[in-house]
């Protein structure tokens, strides 16, 4: 008995032992990241000036020099302020204000132009009874204000004040981006820090929100970089603060907006005629005009076709094949039902079938009218023939009309296709007021179908995934609808938990009609592209996305 007791007693001290070595580990750990937090954070910017900063969101202002309490203008050249990111070009960010007894209040004010060498800002100092007054700029989170009608009349003034010498915090942070995107990798902020403290990481921490559980940065060459995997969707504000020798500096605030993507997928329906040369001209500008890539939903037909000279057919081959090639556009397939392309693949045309206009080619055919078989011999013939003029293996199809059932579904996922883009918001169609299978809204998503019906994702899968055509076509819409159809997918400047995929449809044959309700469209996205960091909406080919979103896909 006295043995055992003995080894009871050894456990217990190598249990001690163990808990006093966590235990000290842990202070360590919390002494090492956490203990600088046990300061008092100051509410606005560490500036160095008596003088108190009026708003931390605001990385820099200048006082100005009211000579008398007249109507008068500032001028600033807002142009170089733009260029090196210390002002938003809108102006939003520009603001007015006066330090009174009570506090700052913000002057209206009215201006000549924006982004100008000289642009004169105007504003009557008798609205307060202070005699001082700063200009605030830098704000990329400020929001875009209405002008005051009371001051419209203020640009007659003749009397400049003088703009003196640009202050900013003594620990100032700016990023050149507004808008991350939440992907598949890890987000990023990259963050620019510029100070003549002696900071590093270990007496400077950076706050996403007030958090006040403070992390180590690891600043190099005065830029960090700061990995946004945990944060949440939505606005955010961040900034810096720094214990230097028991002196708390904390920098300007930045806002940024983490958001799940909205994309946007423009794509060409190769209709089996051939395209004027000056309609794929008017192709390639909008697509460099606005830097999108399309998607191609090429034609085989056109390879067969005797209407078009052995040469033509080679020299659009070329034409799509540079831009695949060169560009990193996308390649998929397209048919229409013509009569001479379902016979050169084997199949017995439907010459007597309904139609839903009034042709004599086969175009107006709807897929629907081809069984299993017929329509997967047809489409197998259709990607061999591709294959053999030097176009890769397409994994996209689109039926013509936009006319597909569970049996043309079906022979597309035999055929080795991965997604199909047939499906719309069904409309009459053609002098015969023809209406595809397809029950959709400009709001559906890609999702997989189910076996038994087309317009449905239950169990079981036919292992087939659809993007829905759900921005509709440039050729049948006029430019309202096809901007709408975007808005139904998307509110402006909001944070997005979910991605979105917003998909449009153009004709090279007839691309005179499309060509300005594009650019009427194009011009509306541009207000939210993530390239030019006014919002979330990024453009993708199909394949594009299906890459972006394999994680997703795969659940």
């Amino acid at each position: 008995m006295a043995v055992r007791r003995r080894k009871k007693k050894k456990n217990r001290f190598f249990k001690i032992l163990l808990i006093t070595l966590f235990a000290g580990t842990f202070y360590f750990f919390y002494q090492r990241n956490f203990a600088e937090t046990n300061f008092d954070i100051p509410e606005t910017v560490t500036s160095g000036s008596e003088t108190p900063w009026w708003d931390s969101s605001y990385a820099y202002r200048r006082k100005i020099n009211v000579s008398s309490k007249t109507q008068g203008y500032v001028e600033i050249n807002h142009a170089q302020l733009n260029i090196e990111n210390k002002s938003n070009s809108d102006g939003s960010d520009l603001k007015i204000v006066a330090l009174e007894d009570k506090g700052y209040v913000v002057v209206p004010f009215t201006y000549n132009t924006l982004n100008s060498l000289q642009t004169r800002i105007y504003f009557d100092p008798n609205i307060s009874n202070s005699d001082i007054f700063y200009i605030y700029y830098g704000n990329k989170g400020a929001e875009l204000q209405n002008m005051d009608s009371n001051v419209q009349g203020l640009q007659n003034s003749q009397t400049q004040f003088i703009l003196l010498d640009e202050e900013s915090p003594l620990l100032k942070i700016s990023s050149l981006k507004k808008w991350i995107l939440k992907e598949k990798d890890i987000p990023k902020l990259n963050l620019l820090v510029s100070t003549d403290l002696n900071i590093n990481s270990d007496n400077t921490y950076f706050l996403i929100d007030n958090n006040k559980k403070l992390n180590t940065l690891e600043i190099s060459r005065g830029s960090v970089e700061i990995p946004l995997d945990s944060v949440k969707t939505g606005e955010h504000k961040l900034y810096l603060v720094s214990n230097i020798n028991g002196n708390i500096y904390r920098s300007n605030n930045i806002t940024f907006n983490l958001s799940a993507p909205v994309y946007v997928a423009w794509t060409l329906d190769w209709e089996g005629v051939e395209p004027q040369q000056q309609f794929l001209n008017m192709v390639a500008d909008i697509a460099a005009d606005y830097n999108i890539k399309l998607t191609h939903f090429f034609s085989p037909r056109i390879l067969i076709n005797v209407k078009i000279a052995p040469q033509r057919k080679r020299e659009l081959v070329n034409w799509v094949l540079n831009r695949y090639n060169n560009l990193g556009e996308e390649i998929a397939m397209h048919l229409h039902m013509h009569h001479d392309m379902v016979e050169e693949a084997g199949v017995t045309a439907k010459y007597n079938a309904q139609t839903w206009d009034r042709g004599s080619t086969g175009f107006d055919t709807p897929s629907t009218e081809y069984n299993y078989f017929e329509y997967l011999k047809i489409l197998r013939w259709g990607k061999a023939k591709m294959v053999e003029f030097g176009l890769p293996e397409p994994k996209g199809f689109r039926a013509g009309g936009w006319f597909a059932n569970i049996d043309n579904l079906k022979a597309m996922k035999d055929a080795g296709f991965v997604y199909d883009s047939s499906g719309r918001v069904s409309f009459p169609i053609g002098q015969n007021r023809m209406t595809q299978p397809w029950q959709m809204t400009s709001r559906t998503q890609p999702y997989y179908i189910s076996e038994s019906d087309q317009n449905s994702s239950s169990k079981p899968s036919l292992g087939l995934l659809e993007i829905p055509n759900n921005g509709l076509d440039s050729y049948w819409s006029d430019a309202e609808t096809l901007i709408q159809n975007f808005y139904d997918n998307y509110t402006p400047n909001s944070v997005l938990n979910k991605s979105v995929l917003v998909t449009y449809l153009s004709h090279p044959e007839w691309f005179n009609i499309d060509d300005p309700k594009l650019r009427t469209l194009f011009d509306e996205l541009n207000k939210y592209r993530i390239d030019f960091d006014n919002g979330p909406v990024k453009f993708v080919t199909l394949s594009e996305w299906m890459d972006l979103n394999a994680d997703m896909l795969k659940n």
